[in-house]
C-alpha cells in the first residue's frame, strides 16, 4: 500500500471521526489557525473554559487508575537482586 493510500484512508475515518476541522492547501495553515483562534474568541469565555475542561476529564478520566502504581513499582523493583542481576547481565553482553 503507498503511503499516499495510507493516508487517505487515514484522513477519511479521521474526518468521519470528527477528529478533522479543517484541511488547508500547503502554505495556509497559518491563516486557517488565526481564523480558528478569531471564532474560539468570539465564544464567552466561561462556557469555552467549561467545554475545555470538559473535554480534558472526558479524555483523562482513566489516567491516574491505569497508572497510579507505576512510580512504586518501578522503585521497588530496582530494588531486587533480579534487577541488578539482569542489568549485570545486560551490560556483561553490551559493553
Amino acid at each position: 500500500m503507498r503511503k499516499v493510500d495510507i493516508f487517505n484512508a487515514f484522513y477519511e475515518s479521521a474526518e468521519h471521526w470528527g477528529l478533522i476541522d479543517d484541511v488547508v492547501a500547503p502554505g495556509t495553515a497559518r491563516e486557517c489557525g488565526i481564523r480558528t483562534a478569531r471564532a474560539l474568541l468570539a465564544i464567552p469565555a466561561a462556557p469555552l473554559r467549561m467545554t475545555k475542561h470538559a473535554i480534558g476529564v472526558a479524555a483523562n478520566a482513566l489516567n491516574h487508575a491505569v497508572s497510579y502504581m507505576d512510580l512504586e513499582q518501578y522503585a521497588l523493583c530496582q530494588s531486587t537482586d533480579s534487577h541488578r542481576a539482569a542489568l549485570d547481565q545486560f551490560f556483561e553482553h553490551t559493553g
